[in-house]
């Protein structure tokens, strides 16, 4: 009978091992066990653990226990913003951020996306993103709820405006008691680059594009599964490639009045032609070719970055950006979000 209750406690022991149940009155060691419990997670769930605050970089909200997003730490620090090879990106610029924040890992999928529009199905604006009709290619359909095809569940969303991306920030901030957002196109830059200064994040040879980016030369046109290829520098995936990732800011031809602290740019202006209005075409500032006369409007277009499947190698260079307007919905626009860990500055 000893045996046999010896054998059951050593069953239950491990048992609350292997589960990670840990409870106030363990006779253990709480460090030993805090890093029993960060190697477990590491190596069955990919989920890295900072011992000292003691939370997983992993959001887990209690309302969707399947419901899981995967973000990389991000430390204060500096670099120059921008390049010399395009208008749009000068002038290059020291940006200090001296906060840290998490991004995500991946782009957000459907899957993760769907979470939200089932949530707010009542309250669903069409200006968010397309669902799959007869016009449109979206690959999310609605019957008695909002769904994708079991193949695309790990796809980047696309077709989702940076109006429809927000509201998944917000949403998620709501449920989950932490604070979320896009992030700004300083903040972006900072975590593509990775601590690099090249033209690409794994240096300047573009024959090395396909090991990192899904673009027009190796996709077959189509969107894939979000961290199949190589990450950068910080471990973040995607960052060039895939979809294009809409970020908080409102976009400037140029950096002439960028903020210097990281945060976003929330007032935009370009040059257009002075002719605009009767050609029915107008040219930004950053682009290469030459317009005689110019004035400067007010816009309220958004930042994207990274490139995409369609696009070709210049597009995925990190200094790149283009723009949108905020309710423009594209099959190759996608996002994905920061979380904040303490207030900025």
């Amino acid at each position: 009978m000893k045996r046999k209750s010896v054998i059951f406690l050593l069953a239950l022991e491990l048992y609350a091992t292997s589960t990670m149940v840990i409870k106030k009155e363990t006779p253990y060691d709480q460090q030993k066990l805090n890093e029993i419990y960060t190697k477990y997670y590491e190596k069955n769930y990919n989920i890295k653990i900072d011992l000292n605050q003691k939370k997983s970089t992993t959001l887990k909200s209690d309302l969707y226990n399947e419901f899981e997003i995967n973000f990389i730490f991000v430390k204060t620090g500096s670099f120059m913003m921008g390049s010399l090879d395009n208008a749009n990106s000068q002038p290059v610029h020291e940006v200090k951020i001296n906060y840290n924040f998490y991004m995500s890992k991946y782009e957000v999928t459907n899957k993760e996306y769907l979470k939200f529009l089932n949530a707010n199905m009542k309250n669903f604006k069409d200006s968010w993103i397309e669902i799959q009709s007869g016009w449109s290619r979206s690959n999310i359909k609605k019957d008695t709820k909002y769904y994708v095809d079991k193949e695309f569940e790990n796809q980047p969303v696309v077709y989702v405006s940076w109006e429809g991306a927000k509201a998944y920030t917000k949403w998620l901030s709501d449920i989950s008691g932490s604070s979320f957002r896009l992030p700004t196109e300083s903040e972006w830059e900072y975590v593509a680059r990775g601590n690099t200064k090249t033209n690409f994040f794994f240096g300047d040879d573009e024959n090395l594009l396909d090991s990192y980016s899904w673009s027009y030369t190796n996709s077959g046109a189509s969107l894939h599964d979000v961290g199949l290829l190589k990450a950068n520098n910080l471990g973040l995936h995607d960052m060039s490639g895939n979809a294009w990732e809409w970020c908080e800011d409102t976009y400037s031809g140029t950096y002439k009045n960028a903020k210097s602290d990281g945060s976003a740019n929330l007032q935009g202006y370009v040059k257009v032609a002075k002719t605009a209005a009767s050609t029915n075409s107008w040219l930004k500032s950053g682009s290469n070719s030459e317009v005689k006369e110019l004035e400067t409007i007010v816009t309220d277009d958004k930042v994207m970055r990274g490139g995409s499947f369609l696009n070709f190698s210049s597009s995925h260079m990190t200094h790149y950006r283009e723009d949108d307007n905020y309710q423009s919905k594209s099959k190759n626009v996608g996002f994905r979000i920061v979380k904040i860990v303490k207030e900025e500055k």
